[in-house]
């Protein structure tokens, strides 16, 4: 009988972690959209025209970032940076879940979605995070999501739009004369 008892309370400890869990990564994805509105828009954007291609690029940097990092950490002198490698791939697909959120919010419907709302957030993440509930589909569904917003963050971070930007921003013009 003890041993029923022990198991039951394992269990409902698991799951009470991986919900803790699950919402601590929702409100990580509503906290990075708030800091940094203009990238996190920019990700959901190549998010939704590419969607092919960044499901792509996401499972290979991945894969291939993965594995660098393994090796990294068996190499005494180099397992730091290894590590270092590995909390950047968990940010990278950290980020781009706030595509996925935001993306699903607007499948949804919900107000606010398109502009990176909290509660449209919210709800998103919600939902996808309970998606993965239903065995196999919606295990499948949420490792393609991850990999395409990996994708997507990786795009976004390796673009020059935003570097285009801010150059022209201070160029002078020839009718202004030079900047001094």
């Amino acid at each position: 009988m003890n041993d029923i008892v022990g198991v039951a309370l394992a269990t409902v400890a698991v799951i009470c972690f991986i919900a803790l869990f699950k919402c601590s990564v929702i409100a990580l994805g509503i906290w990075l959209t708030a800091s940094r509105p203009e990238k996190s828009r920019r990700i959901y954007e190549v998010y939704n025209e590419r969607p092919w291609r960044c499901g792509l690029i996401g499972l290979v940097n991945t894969f291939v970032f993965m594995f660098v990092a393994v090796v990294l950490l068996n190499a005494e002198p180099l397992a730091l940076l290894g590590l270092l490698l590995l909390v950047l791939i968990a940010f990278f697909h950290l980020w781009g879940w706030t595509a996925i959120y935001r993306s699903l919010a607007v499948k949804m419907n919900v107000s606010g979605a398109e502009s990176g709302a909290p509660r449209a957030l919210a709800l998103g993440g919600m939902v996808t995070e309970l998606m993965f509930l239903v065995p196999v589909v919606g295990q499948l569904l949420h490792f393609g999501m991850t990999m395409r917003g990996m994708g997507a963050v990786v795009v976004t971070m390796l673009s020059r739009k935003g570097v285009e930007a801010t150059v022209d921003v201070g160029a002078a013009t020839a009718d202004e004369g030079p900047i001094v």
